[in-house]
Formats: structure tokens, C-alpha cells, sequence
């Protein structure tokens, strides 16, 4: 038994050590990640290719809930909006709404807003 629980604590201390190593491993990459991002946005550039590696930075537009009292009280408001829509409303079924009110009046719904997120996706080459 001795043996096995010796076995069981070097392993364990070693399975520690790696995931501790991980993590740092992982924080370091991110900041080198960050450190690219910062330089495109200096250099105004959107990607960059080496024979390393290519970078580039991606946006995502979405709808942004800012107000959410302005926004229950704007689908109650709207007599195209049923009841039973409202009751069951999910962000998905929101974002649905949002996107053909504005299609069709072009205008946005009472607390709500345009925001972009980005993110840096980087490809190794083979």
C-alpha cells in the first residue's frame, strides 16, 4: 500500500506542476495575443501574414440591450408583437424582432444600440 500511495502522491505532484505550467503557459499566450492586436491597431492593419503564422483581427456586430425597461415597454407597446410571443421572448427571439423592425422602419428599438466586438484569430502555417 505504501508503494502505491507513493506512486499516487508523485503522480499527483507532477500532474500539479504541469497544470500550474499550463496555466502559465496560457497567460503568456494571451499577452502575446494582446501584443499582436495592440501592434495591427497601431499599424491600422486588419490581418498580417509571415511565413510563420497569419493574424488577423475579425469583427462581429450585434444588438445590445442598454435598456431593458424601455425595451419590455416598447413590445408591449407594439401591437405587431403578440402576447404569446412576449411570454416566450429568448434573446434569440428578440434579436429576430430587432433586426426586421429595423429592415422595415429602419429605425432601432427604444433601448437598444449597435456595439461591434473583435476578436484576433492567428493560423499557424503547415
Amino acid at each position: 500500500m505504501d508503494e502505491l500511495l507513493t506512486q499516487y502522491a508523485d503522480q499527483k505532484t507532477m500532474v500539479d506542476s504541469a497544470t500550474e505550467k499550463l496555466a502559465d503557459y496560457k497567460a503568456d499566450l494571451a499577452l502575446s495575443k494582446a501584443k499582436i492586436c495592440s501592434y495591427l491597431d497601431e499599424l491600422g492593419m486588419k490581418s498580417a501574414k509571415t511565413d510563420i503564422a497569419s493574424a488577423s483581427i475579425a469583427s462581429k456586430p450585434k444588438l445590445a440591450i442598454t435598456n431593458e425597461a424601455q425595451v419590455i415597454q416598447w413590445l408591449k407597446d407594439t401591437p405587431e408583437i403578440e402576447e404569446d410571443t412576449l411570454l416566450k421572448l429568448d434573446r434569440r427571439g428578440f434579436d429576430t424582432i430587432a433586426k426586421e423592425w429595423e429592415k422595415q422602419t429602419g429605425e432601432l428599438i427604444q433601448g437598444t444600440e449597435h456595439q461591434t466586438s473583435e476578436y484576433l484569430t492567428i493560423k499557424l502555417a503547415k
